[in-house]
Formats: C-alpha cells, structure tokens, sequence
C-alpha cells in the first residue's frame, strides 16, 4: 500500500458525495419545475370556472318551462348567448 492511496479513496468518497448532492438538486429542481406546472394549471383552471360563474350570474338562462310558455319570439332569442358561453 503506497502512501498515496488513503488520500485516492477519500478524494473518490469526495466526489460521489458531490455527485449525490448535485443528482439531489437535480431532482428537487425538476420536482419544483412539476409542481409550478400544476400549480399555474390549477390555476387557469380555476379561473375559467369562476369566469363561467361570473358568466352565468350576468347573463342567466331563462329555464327551459320559461322558453315555452313565452308569446313573443321565435325561440332564437338565447341563440347568441348558448352559442358564445362557448367560449370562454
């Protein structure tokens, strides 16, 4: 066993700790890069449902016993509105 080889083994112990550490923050770097995903999906996701209920709150449609029991019309009055609560 030469002098040198004691100092090898801790250099080597050295750089797997390195590389540990370094694969560690790899993965909690990409753990936080899924969870910021899901978060801003929620998010979004969250926002159109509130926007939908903002939606319908303004501009209610009449129940359906309403629409046929009404004199005036065609019946194409709530056309616009079924056709743009679409797209929201």
């Amino acid at each position: 066993m030469t002098r040198f080889q004691p100092l090898k083994r801790l250099n080597s112990n050295k750089n797997g700790a390195q590389n540990e550490l370094m694969n560690s923050g790899l993965y909690l770097v990409l753990l936080l890069h899924l969870y910021e995903q899901r978060f801003a999906e929620l998010m979004r996701l969250n926002y159109n449902r509130v926007a939908r209920e903002r939606l319908s709150r303004n501009y209610p449609q009449p129940r359906p016993e309403e629409s046929e029991n009404s004199d005036s019309g065609d019946g194409n009055e709530n056309s616009v509105f079924q056709s743009n609560s679409r797209f929201i």
